[in-house]
């Protein structure tokens, strides 16, 4: 599968569930013209996130903005140097089903707060094991759809 990933030009590869631990042969992983960055669970099986960057774009990791999420989460941010264009966030989360929702949004609030106030563009991708289809949406979904809604919403005036 990553190679056939390497036929492409994304600018990004953003997977979750990775499945890597400590024991994991990274290099076996790495594709041509990309820059691999992950996190892995260490605790137990399952979980895990990775983000491949295409090598000609300058990037740094944000330790600050994962450090967040720690307790709730798997996850990988780096912050794109984008000239006069402004920076951009990207953000890789694996939210594992058996944490606590409400603590997950707390948390995920503190992170993008963060980016909200250097007036950055943010870009999500993962796998919140959210039910957002569910036509009864729980009231821990609604907190999350109003986050993300908060955060990423136009602001019309």
């Amino acid at each position: 599968m990553l190679d056939s990933l390497g036929d492409f030009s994304f600018s990004f590869i953003a997977i979750s569930e990775t499945w890597f631990n400590t024991t994991t042969f990274h290099d076996l992983y790495n594709i041509d013209g990309y820059n691999f960055i992950h996190n892995d669970r260490i605790d137990r099986r399952g979980g895990g996130v990775a983000l491949y960057i295409k090598s000609n774009i300058k990037y740094v990791i944000r330790d600050d903005l994962s450090r967040h999420l720690t307790n709730d989460a798997e996850t990988v941010f780096i912050e794109i140097q984008n000239g006069n264009k402004g920076n951009v966030i990207i953000g890789v989360i694996y939210r594992p089903p058996d944490n606590q929702m409400a603590s997950f949004n707390n948390s995920l609030c503190s992170c993008l707060h963060v980016i909200c106030n250097e007036h950055k563009d943010c870009f999500l991708a993962g796998d919140f094991n959210i039910d957002l289809w569910n036509d009864v949406p729980c009231s821990n979904t609604q907190l999350f759809v109003d986050t993300l809604s908060s955060f990423f919403s136009p602001n019309y005036s």
